[in-house]
């Protein structure tokens, strides 16, 4: 059985630490307007099951790193499904944590 990989073998992390502070900053408000984007078009797809527009784009935003920390953490594909299962993970975090807010404010609102 193969070990796990530590987070910081992720390949694009370390080309992170070579950024300047601007790019860093810039990278970051790149991140923050992209899953308000991503909340905005959320809330128009679920109606009355979303949060609201920042909300649905926060739970996005975790979302996208939890399927990145868990793809990195917990699977180790072969080379070939490397690109597809990293993808399916960026996108089925934020599907699951979504569709169980959802359920949430369904059961408790």
């Amino acid at each position: 059985m193969r070990k796990a990989l530590a987070v910081s073998a992720i390949p694009w992390l370390s080309e992170l630490n070579t950024l300047s502070k601007p790019e860093v900053i810039l990278l970051g408000l790149l991140f923050f307007a992209c899953a308000w984007g991503v909340g905005y078009l959320v809330d128009g797809f679920m109606h009355e099951a979303a949060l609201g527009p920042f909300a649905n784009g926060i739970v996005v935003g975790c979302g996208v790193y939890l399927g990145l920390y868990v793809r990195y953490r917990y699977f180790l594909p072969p080379a070939s499904l490397d690109l597809l299962l990293t993808a399916v993970f960026l996108a089925g975090a934020p599907i699951g944590l979504l569709f169980a807010f959802s359920l949430a404010k369904a059961k408790i609102f």
